[in-house]
């Protein structure tokens, strides 16, 4: 989040809210359904691995990151096609 310099020195604080399009998600590491198998299509981490048993081949859209080591405050939705979302409102509000 971002903030900004309000009316009278108030803080006015910036979120952004998307429509995200979403598949079953993986926690970063492992594929949750199938244990055994790696998530990403190749060492370069920038594509996910396709859905099994999908004709034509679909890859597999999010990541979730669970709290825990580096990730301290929220768990985090990783997407790796700019084309599965939208930025539908930029919310601005005051916190009191």
């Amino acid at each position: 989040m971002k903030s900004a310099r309000g009316i009278a020195g108030s803080m006015v604080w910036l979120s952004f809210v998307f429509e995200v399009q979403t598949s079953s998600p993986q926690d970063g590491t492992t594929d949750l359904d199938r244990p055994s198998k790696h998530i990403f299509a190749s060492s370069d981490c920038r594509e996910l691995v396709e859905v099994p048993a999908v004709d034509p081949p679909l890859r597999f859209h999010s990541l979730v990151v669970e709290r825990g080591g580096k990730v301290t405050r929220f768990r985090e939705f990783v997407h790796f096609n700019s084309a599965r979302f939208n930025l539908e409102y930029l919310v601005a509000y005051r916190r009191q």
